[in-house]
Parts: structure tokens; C-alpha cells; sequence
């Protein structure tokens, strides 16, 4: 039997469904960060920097920036650095340095079709379009 799926996790992704809830499972979703935080002191280059101050106010405006997501966006643009650094010095960075990039980026949405899977604004519920099927005309 495989493990359920966390509900934070199917909200994000867009497909939790209120009807299938178990009474009393809590929504862990993090409220996004209102200010946009300075760079972590330990990032390892200029280039590495500059990629915070590009991509933090994107996040943020997509309400993708929040107290957890930090560190590893710290991660994404020190990974950053090390690549383009090495671009700079005329060398090619590695294939695992790429991979560890590319797949920091599609966790944040930052490709194109990573950007597309993403719910940010998650729709709220309509309602039961079939009720008026179960009522009885009045009289």
C-alpha cells in the first residue's frame, strides 16, 4: 500500500479535493513572505547574488516566496554561481551542476513548463452543479 499523499501537497498541485478529506487532517500551507529578504551571506559569488535579486521578486509576486523556501532557493542561486562562473573562466560546468540547477528551477517554476503545472491562485469551490437534479419541484 502506498503512503497518502500529503493534503499541502495536493493543494499546491491542484488537486485536493474537498470530499475526499479525512475529518481533522490539517492544511499545512505556508503564507507566503510579504518582504522580499536580503541574500544569504554564504552565497558564493557576485553572480550568485545577482540571481537572488533577479528571481526573489518574481517568486514573491507569484506568492511562491515563503519561510521554507528559502534555504533552498539559496541553494538554486548558488548553483547558480558556480555555473556561470565557470562559463566565465572559460571552462564548462559540470553535468551535475546543471542537473542540480535545472531541477531547482522546475521545483520554483521557473521554466516554461514548470510554470505552466503550477496553481498559485487555487480556485475556489463552486459548488454542487447536480443539486438541483435531487429536488423536487415545489408546489
Amino acid at each position: 500500500m502506498t503512503a497518502r499523499k500529503p493534503r499541502h501537497l495536493k493543494s499546491i498541485s491542484g488537486t485536493d479535493q474537498p470530499s475526499r478529506r479525512i475529518d481533522g487532517e490539517p492544511l499545512l500551507i505556508e503564507t507566503p513572505l510579504d518582504e522580499i529578504p536580503d541574500p544569504p551571506a554564504w552565497l558564493p559569488n557576485a553572480f550568485a547574488v545577482q540571481e537572488w535579486v533577479r528571481i526573489t521578486p518574481i517568486l514573491q509576486v507569484n506568492k511562491l516566496l515563503t519561510e521554507s523556501s528559502i534555504q533552498a532557493l539559496g541553494v538554486l542561486c548558488a548553483c547558480y554561481g558556480k555555473i556561470v562562473q565557470a562559463y566565465a573562466a572559460g571552462a564548462s560546468p559540470t553535468a551535475s551542476d546543471l542537473a542540480q540547477y535545472r531541477g531547482l528551477a522546475n521545483e520554483f517554476g521557473l521554466t516554461p513548463l514548470a510554470s505552466s503545472r503550477l496553481k498559485t491562485n487555487p480556485e475556489e469551490p463552486k459548488g454542487n452543479r447536480f443539486r438541483k437534479f435531487g429536488q423536487r419541484p415545489s408546489a
